[in-house]
């Protein structure tokens, strides 16, 4: 299959089998923007919500270049690796000061937004200006890996470099949007990780590893290394209808958010031995402690193992460290999922005990 062939049976396929999604009906580049930041690592399903909600409340890059810290984490809340919507706002806030509010039209200056890379830059580029750069995310390294039977490690940036430049070759500008987004839509919906759809592809014919029925021995890619697990002691201080919450300033996964307490433990004391410790920390207010349950979650680089206790006071304590607030004023706080599940199955009166969290993928920006 020529080069033009390839891109011409690309374009058309995508024509004819896109899913209809929001970011798809438009060619503004905040809001093309936008989703390409939401869906990095992110399911396609989780990330419509959150894009139309997120477009509502800043609605243009001026208005999320004024936003308050706290609105732009509670507008991501949920969405994991809240350095993401940093950098948007910090790139925002570039672009306001530098382009006048107008976002950048060349490839250059777009790449060089916090927060952006190649992939992002390549796709904001094609779909929102119609210009011929390639945009090569997982899915694609997945397709061209195949269709070239490449055992080249696409978890390595040189490799990533390589099928950028391999579709440099190939992209014209007939439809970038369309060529870009239908490699792309070709990896999410028939040229998947297990169990490829082959007879449903426009590239069966001319792909290597389904000539020779090795597919999915491909894409080569270097081994994960396993994930951290710490151990933690989390507290809900509980003073009348009020829980106890901290602002993170240190880096690392829930930076700039909310929490309960939480302390870090290289070995467990004792259920017994680690009531005590509490009590002797607060004596003259401890009312009653009581062990609320084992709680465990998964990010995608760490697993937290959390014993949760809940300790009812009779005067706000650790006022130096910790926020009080209502469960209606907690709302107003953004949240990572690791401690707001914790909190709702309080508020619900639900068990916590055993419990374990669904895999929250967390990952940062390009």
């Amino acid at each position: 299959m020529s080069k033009k062939q390839f891109e011409t049976t690309i374009i058309n396929w995508f024509d004819q089998h896109k899913r209809e999604l929001p970011w798809r009906k438009t060619t503004d580049p905040y809001a093309i923007w936008v989703s390409e930041i939401m869906l990095q690592q992110t399911q396609v399903i989780r990330v419509i919500d959150y894009y139309q909600r997120f477009l509502r409340t800043f609605p243009t890059i001026t208005s999320l270049a004024q936003a308050s810290e706290t609105d732009i984490l509670k507008a991501w809340e949920g969405l994991g690796y809240y350095s993401r919507v940093r950098n948007m706002q910090k790139a925002a806030q570039y672009i306001e000061n530098n382009y006048n509010g107008e976002f950048p039209r060349t490839y250059e200056q777009i790449v060089n937004l916090p927060g952006i890379g190649s992939y992002t830059a390549g796709a904001i580029c094609a779909c929102a200006y119609g210009l011929a750069y390639p945009a090569v995310d997982g899915n694609v390294l997945r397709v061209l890996s195949r269709y070239e039977a490449s055992d080249a490690d696409i978890m390595k940036q040189k490799t990533k470099r390589i099928w950028e430049n391999y579709i440099s070759q190939i992209i014209t500008e007939q439809n970038p949007s369309f060529f870009n987004q239908g490699l792309i839509e070709l990896g999410a919906l028939i040229c998947t990780p297990t169990q490829p759809k082959c007879s449903e592809c426009p590239l069966q014919m001319s792909c290597c590893a389904n000539r020779q029925g090795i597919q999915e021995q491909f894409p080569v890619k270097m081994k994960k290394k396993p994930a951290k697990e710490l151990t933690f002691e989390t507290i809900l201080y509980v003073y009348n209808d009020a829980i106890a919450i901290m602002k993170n300033e240190a880096k690392g996964v829930l930076q700039y958010m909310w929490s309960l307490p939480q302390y870090d433990v290289d070995e467990r004391k004792s259920e017994e031995s680690y009531c005590q410790t509490l009590e002797e920390q607060i004596p003259q207010a401890v009312e009653d402690i009581s062990l609320f349950g084992q709680y465990r979650h998964v990010f995608s680089h760490q697993i937290w193992q959390m014993r949760v206790w809940i300790v009812h006071v009779n005067q706000p304590v650790f006022q130096d460290c910790y926020t009080y607030v209502t469960p209606v004023e907690l709302l107003m706080y953004p949240m990572a999922n690791s401690h707001k599940k914790i909190v709702n199955a309080y508020l619900g009166s639900m068990t916590l005990l055993d419990f374990v969290a669904e895999v929250t993928e967390e990952y940062s920006a390009e």
